[in-house]
């Protein structure tokens, strides 16, 4: 993909007034709800649209917008303010959005700057992605010692959270988020899988360490896993948690 150009910026801003910012001020104006400037767009220094996984967007206007930045300044953390000579390097949504997307646009230094991030539930990714890494390290311990019921259910529950961000992230399958059943993120994975959108290997790995957690759980005789299988499925497994990473950005602290 080239370069964006001048066009292409402008195109988005009307779009982006023309589908949400408008028709939420004429939205406000019509319930009778305190105005904003009257000389709209010049005196509005933020607006923002969240992105929201079950409900209809929401749009916030100057101090109604909630994020989170990382800029150049040097030694004073707050509020940015319109006229700050700043660079804003990155902006994430603060935790009481961090599941929902957002297109966040802000007036400083001069001028406008817009961010944008169309990930679903990224913070639940986010927080999955650290728990499947220490459960996928327990199981890389427990196969360097082979011991494979430790080792399957330690690298099944690692697996099972990297699927959920895989079905969460992106256009979010509700099914799984609201469901607490195995067999609807294994169904979901299925379904994905035969659209394209995820590797075969992935819904495998999660198919087969299903079925080999019931044995390693509740079933008392010999239970073993091979050598090849020892390093097959944490290779998988290592390529899930790289699929993970790619789609769900590292979140960053308040402050």
């Amino acid at each position: 993909m080239g370069k964006p150009t001048p066009g292409m910026f402008e195109n988005m801003w009307n779009q982006l007034f023309e589908v949400w910012l408008n028709p939420e001020l004429e939205r406000r104006k019509a319930k009778g709800l305190p105005l904003l400037p009257p000389n709209f767009p010049e005196q509005i220094v933020a607006a923002q649209v969240i992105l929201h996984p079950t409900e209809p967007a929401e749009i916030r206007f100057n101090e109604e917008v909630r994020a989170v930045m990382k800029t150049d300044r040097v030694g004073r953390p707050g509020p940015l303010m319109a006229n700050e000579k700043v660079q804003v390097k990155s902006l994430q949504l603060t935790d009481l959005d961090g599941d929902c997307g957002h297109i966040t646009l802000i007036f400083v230094a001069g001028r406008w700057q817009i961010f944008f991030d169309f990930t679903y539930y990224g913070a639940t990714c986010a927080a999955s992605i650290v728990a499947a890494e220490q459960f996928l390290d327990t199981a890389r311990e427990a196969a360097e010692r082979r011991r494979p019921r430790p080792f399957v259910h330690n690298l099944y529950t690692a697996v099972e959270l990297l699927a959920k961000v895989s079905l969460l992230s992106v256009a979010p399958d509700q099914g799984v988020a609201k469901s607490k059943k195995h067999a609807a993120v294994i169904g979901a994975m299925h379904k994905r899988r035969k659209a394209g959108w995820v590797p075969g290997s992935h819904t495998e790995l999660l198919t087969t360490l299903f079925d080999l957690r019931q044995k390693a759980g509740y079933d008392a005789g010999p239970f073993i896993v091979s050598d090849a299988n020892y390093r097959q499925f944490l290779d998988t497994a290592d390529q899930m948690l790289v699929h993970a990473k790619s789609v769900v950005r590292e979140r960053f602290p308040p402050y």
